[in-house]
């Protein structure tokens, strides 16, 4: 059991991201974001969260680069940034309205996708 979640965390990042997207689309339809039409020059202040979710496209983009070049990734970073997704998701539903939150989970998630990624390259371990 332990080894077949060491081989998903090390050589199926890709694969679990999608995954994730996916669920994202999923969960996040409920909520209303665009462009308040009442006065017409203000946004919605729930609107700018949405950006967030392309940097889940340019994370699932460097785990499916990883992928192609067959380079293992770090299963403690890949953990954390796994459990940062499912943390974030669920505060997004549950908090809908706390930015700060939001904001610290994503940044926090893009930290921690970063370092795994430029270990992953440095470390070049191939599977």
């Amino acid at each position: 059991m332990i080894n077949s979640i060491t081989h998903l965390l090390e050589k199926r990042m890709f694969h679990l991201g999608l995954l994730l997207v996916i669920l994202s689309f999923f969960t996040n339809s409920r909520h209303q974001t665009g462009i308040n039409k009442t006065l017409g020059w203000i946004w919605d202040s729930s609107n700018w969260i949405y950006w967030f979710s392309y940097f889940n496209w340019m994370v699932l983009l460097g785990y499916g680069f990883l992928a192609v070049i067959r380079y293992k990734t770090n299963k403690y970073f890949s953990g954390t940034h796994l459990l940062l997704i499912l943390f974030s998701f669920l505060i997004y539903e549950l908090f809908h309205f706390h930015v700060d939150w939001i904001i610290s989970i994503n940044v926090l998630m893009i930290i921690v996708f970063m370092i795994n990624f430029i270990i992953s390259v440095l470390a070049k371990r191939k599977y």
